[in-house]
């Protein structure tokens, strides 16, 4: 190469860098909290919205507010990162693998094949497949942890892939240091079905970088050092588009598509570059320098921000929506006063008295255009280019397309006038000053006084802040004291506090895209009119300030408010806020405090000054995602964290925690969350926090549910849920419940059974020992027993006196004894035979030798055993009435018992004549002892001898 090619080199080199003055802005993020550089080695940004790194050091993960270490494997780099909905993947220097869940690392063990080298990419097929790009090893495919290895044996060109990528559903593609491989991966036969080097048009055989276009038909290709080249998968056929002076920006180590025609390119010479595709054969370069970086790798996060793997860390770039213009002096944001676009994108600052022209696309340098003698207090350029100039006590300036500036002086009123703003309208030109409003029209170089406008004519204020024509010609005026004011055709329009005007202060006016008229206001923040009503928007809908000094609106719809803490930018299809300010680490430290100080180009593009230049916020129509990402990371039960998958939680469990967190790269400080649980609590709990603990919770089904806002009224959200089941006891459990239940109802039914049939035992009983009583009392008391008795004492008592008395005694005591235990069940042995032994007595002394007793009752038994009342007796007695008693035909009774039975035993010798009501008695004993024992009364006649055993109890 020649001398002057160098030459040209150079010139074209310095032309090209210096002829983009847009920047965007920058933060660096530091991975480590001694601000040390760590390198960046790869990046990607999960479902959730963490940004995970790959580094020199390991793993670290960043949130949008600061960054996290998680701990892999010791002293190992790592080189390859990939999510899916489900895991992060893991590439290590060594050729380990590992995944992520829930943020806890766990290391991946091979089988099969595994690699020995560094794994420099890895991607993702249907059926947890995984293809492993590697440094000198080829390609692996790897199924459920087996793994299978593709070389050159299998086709491959070089077994040093960088990238592997599939840019439709049947093509595939290695980035090799021999070209592009075109490969089909098959488990039994893969083979290389094309490779492509320089000879078949690639720019550079070393291909670093291949990425799929978002129409997966054309992917872009980016070389060690031939700069860019494009795929077409239909056609199978690869080009490398030209570049205005050639291709200098060093090796590209990353492509981020951004649209049909449109890539971002990062490169290991510091580089950002924007890539515009013209036509399939010319490529236009914006390029961003950032010395001393490598750009590794980078990615979009949905809010208009790119993120860069570099060797230092992680920095984040605004790239397309928010730009700075950097100016040197004599910029300084304190003297600017004014601010203007013409119709060739030319910006026109006014510094004071001193007019300056900045041509952005070509320079940063400000041109002197002219000096007025007091300060330029406001700029309006007409549709023929003429800029007017409003200034300090001296009326009403212009400057012409040809650059010469001249004064009005042909109108008294505005000679000396301090002009607060102006506003064109077709051929007129109002002019708002501290006389009320000047309606002028405009004739060539001339202007001509058409009216004025004050508090008399009704405006309701002389001191008019703003004002701006809307797209219906209506002149709308922002007052000091009469808020706002819309004049058309002759009439003025105002609005009343039942409309929602709430400010009488109105500072600065403007209309977005719908046609919707918004105010900044003194102390009430922005007010917005809709055509009916004015609707009021302030800190609850996320507005960090409510005395906002300037306003302006884009033309895709965005409303930016400027203000004392920053500036705050309108979304109405997300209707969300976007904040911008010196806690989000771009340098902007300061705006200006001036009223109405901003402008908007023909494209849309809003300029507002700050510290170090001015803004540019453009014009983009693409859709940001603002809303905070919200996921929940953990749950734990008292305080012992449980998989992300458990859903079932027994009943001594119940203290549920949750841990959440947000991600939003817009505003990362402006976070709010609020949760409920329902199944306990639907009410919303607004919170601060990223834990909530529920303790104790009742058995039942629960889904609880967390929502991030950019703004406390939470009118546009995200949220997460998170369902599980508090168990049930086994003694709550509807089986259990159902068994105890029965059981229940069974022992409730066998107890009422039971006790019915005491009842009727008892009453039984009652009823029985009644008619024992009664029938035993009339026996006792009968006329026959009676007389007998009486007879046997009268006998008795003409004999023997004191035989008479004994025989007394015994009678009374047999009758004492049997109306004292007529009201018992049972009585022992004992009482039984202190009644027996009286009766026994009397009938002895009545009848003499003709009755003999024999008894063998064991003491024992005698005091341990019950029997029925009066049963004994009444056998005895049945003996004594139902026999032949007499000298000649003695009756024998004998009396005996063991431990389970009292056997009463009489001669059988039958009255030729029954008595009344034989049986009876007998038939009586029975049926009471089976009310109280199952042993039953048996009785027979055996030996001429007639038995009857009793059970003794």
């Amino acid at each position: 190469m020649s001398i002057s090619h160098y030459i040209w080199a150079i010139i074209l080199l310095f032309i090209t860098q210096q002829s983009f003055a847009f920047k965007p802005f920058s933060k660096e993020v530091w991975l480590n909290e001694t601000n040390t550089p760590v390198e960046v080695n790869c990046i990607v940004m999960a479902n959730d919205g963490i940004i995970w790194m790959g580094t020199s050091d390991g793993l670290y993960w960043y949130d949008g507010i600061e960054a996290h270490y998680l701990h892999t494997y010791d002293n190992v780099s790592v080189t390859a990162l990939k999510t899916t909905k489900q895991k992060l993947y893991i590439g290590f220097e060594n050729g380990t693998m590992g995944t992520v869940d829930n943020e806890k690392f766990y290391p991946w063990k091979y089988s099969g094949k595994s690699p020995k080298t560094s794994i420099n990419s890895i991607e993702t097929l249907p059926g947890n497949t995984l293809i492993l790009s590697t440094a000198g090893e080829g390609i692996f495919l790897v199924n459920h942890n087996f793994s299978y290895r593709f070389t050159l044996a299998h086709g491959l060109t070089d077994e040093y892939i960088y990238t592997t990528v599939f840019p439709d559903s049947i093509t595939t593609l290695t980035a090799t240091d021999r070209g592009i491989n075109q490969v089909t991966l098959n488990k039994k036969d893969p083979i290389a079905v094309r490779s492509f080097t320089m000879s078949d048009g690639l720019s550079d055989n070393i291909v670093r970088v291949i990425k799929p276009m978002p129409d997966k038909c054309f992917s872009w290709i980016g070389t060690h050092q031939g700069g860019l080249s494009l795929y077409c998968s239909q056609r199978e056929e690869i080009w490398s588009p030209k570049v205005e002076g050639g291709w200098r920006w060093g090796q590209i180590n990353d492509i981020l598509p951004a649209g049909k025609d449109t890539a971002w390119v990062c490169t290991e010479s510091g580089y950002l570059l924007k890539v515009i595709l013209k036509d399939s054969n010319n490529i236009q370069i914006e390029q961003y320098h950032y010395p001393g970086k490598k750009l590794n790798k980078i990615i979009a996060d949905g809010t208009g921000n790119i993120w860069c793997a570099t060797n230092t860390g992680l920095m984040m770039l605004t790239v397309d929506y928010i730009s700075a213009i950097e100016l040197e002096a004599p910029f300084q944001l304190s003297k600017i006063t004014a601010l203007a676009c013409d119709n060739q994108k030319n910006i026109f600052l006014a510094i004071e008295h001193k007019l300056y022209k900045l041509n952005h696309t070509n320079t940063t340098q400000l041109e002197l255009h002219g000096k007025l003698p007091s300060s330029i207090t406001s700029m309006m350029v007409d549709s023929n280019g003429t800029i007017w100039l409003g200034t300090f006590g001296h009326g009403i300036w212009k400057r012409t397309t040809t650059g010469n500036i001249m004064k009005f002086d042909g109108i008294p009123i505005l000679q000396s006038e301090s002009v607060l703003d102006m506003a064109i309208q077709h051929n007129k030109l109002w002019v708002a000053g501290l006389n009320g409003v000047q309606e002028l029209s405009i004739h060539h170089n001339t202007l001509e006084l058409i009216q004025t406008h004050n508090k008399h004519t009704g405006i309701g204020s002389d001191y008019v802040y703003s004002l701006y024509t809307d797209k219906k010609n209506n002149i709308w005026m922002g007052t000091d004291g009469a808020g706002i004011c819309c004049y058309h055709s002759g009439k003025y329009r105002h609005w009343d506090s039942s409309s929602g005007m709430v400010a009488d202060v109105v500072y600065s006016i403007s209309e977005d895209h719908d046609g919707n008229l918004w105010a900044s206001t003194l102390e009430h923040g922005l007010l917005k009119y809709n055509g009916n009503n004015w609707s009021k928007y302030n800190q609850e809908d996320g507005l960090k300030d409510l005395n906002i000094s300037t306003i302006n609106t884009n033309n895709t719809g965005q409303v930016f408010a400027v203000h004392a803490l920053g500036i705050d930018v309108w979304y109405p299809q997300l209707k969300q806020f976007r904040h911008f300010d010196k806690k989000m680490n771009l340098g902007i430290d300061s705006v200006s405090k001036e009223l109405n100080l901003s402008a908007k180009d023909n494209s849309g593009n809003v300029y507002i000054p700050y510290n170090n230049g001015l803004i540019c916020f453009h014009n983009v129509h693409t859709t940001q995602q603002l809303l905070p990402a919200i996921s929940i990371r953990s749950v734990s039960a008292f305080f012992k964290e449980v998989p992300l998958y458990t859903k079932q939680f027994t009943h001594a469990n119940n203290h549920i925690s949750f841990g959440y967190r947000s991600v939003n790269y817009a505003n990362p400080q402006q976070i709010y969350f609020r949760y409920k649980l329902e199944g306990y609590n639907d009410s919303w709990i607004t919170t601060a926090d990223r834990t909530v603990t529920f303790p104790k919770l009742p058995s039942g089904d629960y889904n609880f549910i967390v929502q991030s806002s950019a703004n406390p009224l939470f009118s546009n959200t995200r949220q997460a849920t998170y369902s599980f089941t508090i168990q049930r006891p086994f003694w709550l459990h509807p089986l259990f419940l159902i068994l105890v239940a029965a059981i229940t109802w069974l022992i409730v039914y066998t107890y009422v059974r039971l006790r019915e049939r005491n009842f009727r035992k008892l009453s039984s009983l009652q009823r029985e020992r009644m008619l024992f009583e009664y029938e035993h009392l009339k026996s006792q008391v009968n006329p026959h027993f009676l007389f007998n008795s009486l007879n046997t004492l009268t006998n008795i008592i003409e004999d023997d006196k004191e035989a008479a008395i004994a025989y007394t005694g015994q009678l009374s005591d047999l009758y004492r004894n049997m109306l004292s235990y007529r009201n018992k069940d049972l009585i022992s042995l004992q009482e039984e035979w202190e009644i027996i032994e009286n009766y026994l007595y009397i009938q002895e002394t009545r009848f003499g030798n003709a009755i003999t007793i024999k008894v063998d009752l064991p003491e024992q038994i005698m005091k341990t055993k019950k029997v029925v009342p009066m049963a004994i007796q009444l056998l005895v007695e049945n003996a004594i009435k139902h026999n032949v008693v007499s000298k000649s035909k003695p009756l024998n009774i004998t009396i005996e018992a063991d431990n389970n039975y009292i056997t009463v035993q009489n001669t059988y010798q039958p009255k030729i004549s029954k008595e009344k009501g034989a049986g009876l008695g007998l038939s009586n004993i029975r049926k009471r002892y089976s009310l109280l024992t199952k042993k039953s009364v048996s009785y027979y006649i055996q030996d001429d001898y007639f038995n009857v055993k009793l059970p003794l109890i």
